[in-house]
């Protein structure tokens, strides 16, 4: 199979209309049609554009975009978390922690990591409460409704 059908067989795999296929990667309809039909054949800055891409959560497996080794695609590395937690042997109240942790808004989380941090390089010279700058009691309790209902009115 030749460069040209492996890229309309990459298209057609993806569900994605000619269009949409150069979307992503800057082109037109037109190009994404001449390189199917092999009247223009793609650079190496093309291929490895469609490489790199992030394709709907697929990436394509440049040995086979190249050379037509299967597989098509690459499988991405998955990284589960319950799978940690039951490795690492977390108990229920360090789960609730997690998930109240990832409820706070992203600016507070950042706020206390930075906190954290500030206070472990911090250790050995000056104890850590004495550099913190949160008030503790400003922490938003995600499941709190009123706090998101405040920010809509607000």
């Amino acid at each position: 199979m030749e460069l040209n059908e492996r890229i309309r067989l990459l298209r057609n795999s993806l569900g994605f209309t000619m269009e949409k296929f150069g979307s992503y990667l800057g082109v037109k309809r037109n190009t994404v049609s001449q390189w199917e039909n092999g009247i223009n054949n793609l650079s190496d800055q093309v291929i490895n554009s469609i490489i790199n891409v992030n394709w709907n959560g697929k990436r394509v497996n440049p040995e086979w975009l190249r050379y037509g080794q299967e597989p098509m695609y690459i499988e991405p590395d998955n990284f589960s978390l319950d799978e940690l937690l039951t490795q690492r042997m977390v108990d229920n109240l360090e789960i609730d922690i997690i998930r109240l942790y990832f409820g706070l808004e992203p600016d507070f989380r950042r706020q206390l990591l930075k906190h954290f941090k500030d206070g472990l390089y911090h250790l050995d010279t000056t104890p850590a409460a004495s550099t913190s700058n949160i008030v503790w009691e400003d922490i938003p309790d995600p499941a709190d409704n009123s706090i998101a209902n405040k920010k809509e009115t607000g």
